[in-house]
């Protein structure tokens, strides 16, 4: 019963977001989505599956584990899609570190090089959405000043950091970790090329977002926007529904009125981008080279 608990909070937010929110409002909201929005969202998906392959294959590098550039993106595109439909949110994760290990590597190397690579993104996406939070809060808060709006963006960061902390072995920390660590994300020139692959990861997020936003929203784009953008990954990153759905419509629901914004408008986002997201991720129905077919 435990394995589906994130399917059952996924179905019950999304249900609570339907009493509250009409959906035919939401419905008619989508309708206007025009056909370039979700073809161009759908375009970004490629390079956000290819920047992440090549962030966990140069992470595996610096753990001493031989990873191809094709083989790393195969097998991304197949975690992400197994993420978006399977309960538990890590099953993907869990292949590909099967997939990446090695006779002559230690047995921990694959799994700390998808942790750490997953632990690169999360870092980029906490320092973009505090800095975007604290540049432009999207709705108003008591006593809103400088020193109010980055105690808000600090609660962010925190979210995020006890989001990061749920990942598999964090919580385990040990000198072995703490050696990976530094050899993957802080000595030179991994700081530089782990932020620069994770910052263009997190570019595409909002990009795609902003691409459907603007097929879909009344109003322009404006940094509060992207500040409520940021909201929704936010959302999708802590780990107690299946990626994200649910979450990330409620989020929308109770965000998008403060703002000023019609909360129709911000489920329908959510709804388009987790839609975006799988079909994206559908790619990884695709066999590698050299692998059957797996039989239904």
């Amino acid at each position: 019963m435990r394995r589906y608990g994130r399917l059952l909070v996924s179905l019950v937010l999304l249900g609570l977001v339907a009493i509250t929110i009409e959906p035919r409002d939401v419905g008619t909201v989508l309708q206007r989505l025009p056909a370039w929005s979700l073809v161009a969202a759908l375009a970004l998906s490629v390079p956000q599956v290819v920047l992440s392959a090549l962030r966990w294959r140069y992470t595996a590098h610096r753990l001493g584990l031989p990873l191809e550039a094709q083989e790393s993106v195969i097998a991304y595109y197949r975690a992400t899609l197994v993420n978006q439909v399977m309960p538990g949110g890590v099953l993907g994760d869990v292949e590909r570190a099967w997939r990446v290990r090695h006779p002559q590597a230690r047995t921990s190397a694959a799994a700390h090089s998808v942790l750490l690579e997953r632990l690169s993104g999360q870092l980029a996406l906490l320092l973009t959405i505090v800095a975007l939070v604290a540049m432009a809060p999207p709705f108003a808060l008591p006593d809103t000043g400088l020193s109010g709006r980055w105690g808000c963006s600090l609660a962010v960061g925190l979210l995020l950091m006890l989001a990061a902390l749920r990942l598999p072995g964090i919580r385990d920390y040990s000198a072995l970790l703490r050696s990976d660590i530094c050899a993957s994300l802080l000595r030179w020139p991994a700081p530089v090329i782990q932020l620069g692959l994770s910052a263009a990861v997190v570019a595409t997020y909002f990009a795609t977002l902003a691409l459907l936003d603007a097929g879909i929203a009344s109003q322009a784009l404006t940094l509060e926007k992207l500040a409520l953008h940021a909201c929704l990954l936010l959302s999708m990153v802590l780990p107690v529904s299946i990626a994200g759905w649910g979450v990330r419509e409620g989020v929308a629901a109770a965000l998008w009125p403060l703002a000023g914004f019609p909360a129709s408008e911000g489920v329908a986002l959510s709804i388009a981008y987790g839609v975006a997201i799988l079909v994206g991720s559908l790619p990884g129905l695709i066999p590698a080279p050299g692998e059957p077919p797996r039989n239904a």
